[in-house]
């Protein structure tokens, strides 16, 4: 690769970080691209700047806000305080200073801290995803696969929304970049710092597809007591917070379990069907599933394909790593099984497997050609129809989107807005 995309890579980080401040000022501005003009949540009447579009941002925002008073009237989050307590924190600690001058609400610090966390998330998920790629594949193609990653609907979608579905993609990028560093500086306190990490993100969303393909993974290697150590490390930042819920009196609450029975329907419903109904059910989800994968990825899970097989026959002797993507794999079909959530983004979890499988394909059949603006065309093309998907036709401008900030602070925690 050389000519125009060799020139971008002469500092890749910084390219990196470039294109996540592009992604960020499309997701901020995503009004222009009308993604929903029945329902818009608009942090400011005239300027469509951070507008949200998703119907949890408003609870999502109080949430951080109001942490943690607020679930003493709303429930909802009560099991994922992880991004509301780190954007509380975080906007408090960035208004330290301003607030000597003038006087910061809690709704401003949030949403301030709100803004800088997915800024936090994306630059350290992409810079993790390129430094885990380099030890597998090229600098191209770790470029390449975390452009793939930044430019999907996806991404795009949640970068600014206040909501944690980025996490879907992310999660298993943070997990496997750590327990790649893990398997290099294999020792009791780096197992026990990892799963408290791993503990924490499952306070954010619970995603545990990856994490379970990792103990399996131990297991089958005959790590039995690191495992066993593993799950119940992870388990201490619940238990701190279940703590801290008993001090303020909040009755603990799964919104996932209770209102939605993801899981629990498995021993509700499942259990019950005759062998029958039980394999119809399975093939079903397994159908939904390469559905979904087909719908996410679209032609880049054809490309991972083929991608998969070169690979193979490349890296005969890596039956540790062809083991560890089966196992993501099946987990990943597991939890979307588990959660009865037949959506598309259910199985961005391997996009830490298949965007870069599938670069690697693209790149190796572009090196037949000596013109190197061919990846950047493929890029900026995968961006533009990115945005084109998130377009509602026909095209509406922002100031005439539904204003539908019905979240009002409830009156319990108006006090607290100081």
């Amino acid at each position: 690769m050389k000519a125009s995309f060799s020139h971008l890579l002469t500092k890749p980080k910084s390219f990196i970080f470039l294109s996540v401040f592009i992604v960020f000022l499309i997701g901020a501005n995503i009004a222009w691209l009308n993604p929903r003009p029945d329902f818009c949540l608009k942090t400011n009447p005239k300027i469509p700047f951070m507008w949200q579009y998703n119907l949890d941002s408003g609870n999502e925002f109080l949430s951080a806000a109001f942490f943690p008073e607020i679930f003493k009237v709303r429930k909802t989050r009560i099991n994922r305080p992880g991004y509301p307590f780190a954007a509380n924190m975080i906007g408090k600690t960035i208004g330290i200073i301003p607030s000597h001058f003038y006087h910061i609400k809690k709704t401003e610090k949030a949403f301030v801290g709100y803004i800088s966390l997915k800024l936090i998330v994306y630059l350290s998920g992409s810079l993790m995803f390129y430094s885990l790629l380099l030890h597998y594949f090229n600098k191209e193609v770790a470029v390449f696969s975390v452009l793939l990653l930044l430019f999907q609907p996806l991404s795009i979608n949640y970068i600014a929304s206040f909501h944690t579905t980025e996490l879907q993609f992310f999660t298993p990028i943070f997990i496997v970049f750590m327990f790649h560093t893990l398997i290099k500086k294999n020792t009791i306190l780096n197992t026990i710092i990892f799963s408290l990490i791993v503990g924490f993100l499952m306070l954010c969303k619970q995603n545990y597809a990856v994490y379970l393909a990792v103990i399996t993974y131990c297991i089958l290697k005959k790590e039995i007591f690191r495992s066993a150590l593993s799950i119940i490390a992870h388990l201490v930042p619940l238990a701190l917070w279940m703590f801290v819920l008993k001090l303020l009196q909040i009755p603990f609450y799964n919104t996932e379990f209770e209102e939605y029975r993801q899981g629990i329907w498995i021993i509700e419903e499942f259990i019950f069907y005759n062998p029958f109904q039980m394999i119809q059910t399975v093939v079903h989800s397994l159908h939904q599933f390469i559905i979904s994968l087909a719908d996410y990825f679209s032609v880049f899970f054809a490309f991972a394909i083929f991608s998969f097989v070169t690979f193979i026959k490349e890296n005969k002797k890596s039956t540790g790593l062809l083991l560890f993507v089966f196992l993501m794999f099946f987990w990943v079909w597991v939890q979307f099984f588990a959660t009865r959530r037949y959506i598309y983004y259910m199985v961005s979890d391997l996009s830490v497997i298949i965007l870069p499988l599938a670069s690697y394909q693209i790149l190796k059949i572009l090196e037949k050609y000596k013109d190197g603006i061919f990846p950047v065309l493929i890029l900026s093309l995968t961006l533009f129809i990115s945005c084109l998907s998130i377009v509602q036709f026909p095209w509406v401008h922002p100031y005439k989107h539904a204003d539908s900030l019905q979240e009002k602070l409830p009156t319990e925690v108006m006090k607290y807005n100081q």
